[in-house]
């Protein structure tokens, strides 16, 4: 069991959902835009518009709402101790609904909202710079996207100077009103720590214990500077 993690890419000239059959490669997609994390599996069985993918959880959530993709198998890595497939996920093509023991099931046609993050870093480079993401809304994986999309907009934005203050605000927005937080982090390597503490607040929200919290979007916004300050 376990997951591998591995480069990817996006397929640009997917197959259609009508070739899905028993033995195709399909992606389940967490997180999309300027970054993109899916999770790569074959096709178990196929009645019409419902499938069942993996043969075994993803993470055994239960009932779940996450995009299904296609996708392509581009080369398998032989390895003496783990050898892996490396593949490339496409155009939408339905939902998984159902997050099970046995395997993972689902329907093709529509896909589902994900959750817009936007993070802007200022500092870094020599203008402001805007990334986009859309995750899935999910408790448990959430909090560890959202901090996967801070880390590598920083890095993509050239933030990885050693000795460095990052001011940084969270706004989180639900039915026209939003909470925000804000701190600042210094240090000679803050990137990680700014990463993971914005996390911390997401997971908060989500292990509400009496009511199922959703957000409608996140907003994220990083100021840098050289030096401790």
């Amino acid at each position: 069991g376990g997951f591998t993690v591995v480069p990817g890419g996006r397929d640009r000239s997917p197959a259609p959902a009508s070739a899905l059959e028993p033995g195709s490669a399909v992606a389940v997609d967490v997180l999309r835009g300027d970054l993109n994390f899916s999770a790569i599996g074959t096709v178990t069985y196929r009645d019409g518009d419902r499938v069942l993918i993996f043969g075994h959880p993803f993470f055994q959530s239960g009932e779940v709402r996450m995009p299904l993709s296609s996708a392509r198998i581009t080369t398998i890595i032989g390895n003496v101790n783990t050898s892996f497939k490396l593949g490339t996920s496409g155009a939408p093509i339905g939902t998984a609904t159902q997050d099970r023991r046995t395997a993972v099931g689902g329907r093709l046609g529509p896909s589902p909202r994900l959750l817009p993050i936007r993070v802007r870093v200022r500092g870094a480079g020599p203008r402001p710079q805007e990334f986009a993401f859309e995750s899935i809304d999910d408790r448990s994986l959430l909090p560890q996207l959202v901090s996967a999309a801070v880390l590598n907009s920083l890095l993509e934005s050239g933030g990885t100077g050693v000795m460095q203050t990052i001011r940084w605000s969270l706004a989180v927005w639900q039915g026209g009103r939003s909470l925000r937080l804000s701190d600042v982090a210094a240090g000679e390597s803050p990137l990680a720590d700014v990463a993971a503490t914005l996390g911390a607040p997401v997971r908060f929200l989500g292990g509400n214990p009496y009511r199922r919290f959703r957000a409608d979007s996140l907003v994220v916004e990083l100021d840098t500077q050289p030096g401790r300050l």
